[in-house]
């Protein structure tokens, strides 16, 4: 059997854009994540997570699964960050 390197070629330049567009899409979310975090804006903070977000915050006994219990977990974490006198800075590395 004869592999065509044409068909190579176009299969290879397929999946390396369809994995560029991947990580770039990935990449958008992280920035805006990255943006709402910094803000200490709980309500930008809450549009980065999906309307049905599970929410896994380390202190919590349960998982967060409502929009209201995420709404009021983020303005507590922020109000804490705020009465600390801090900042928030997020970085994301995938491997």
């Amino acid at each position: 059997m004869r592999i065509n390197p044409f068909v190579v070629t176009v299969v290879t330049f397929a999946l390396s854009n369809f994995a560029q567009a991947s990580d770039q899409g990935v990449n958008a979310v992280y920035e805006r994540m990255q943006a709402a975090y910094g803000s200490l804006d709980a309500s930008k903070l809450e549009t980065v997570y999906a309307p049905d977000a599970t929410y896994l915050p380390r202190s919590a006994k349960a998982n967060v699964n409502t929009r209201e219990a995420l709404r009021r977990g983020l303005a507590g974490f922020i109000d804490q960050v705020r009465a600390g006198k801090g900042t928030i800075r997020v970085r994301f590395r995938v491997v």
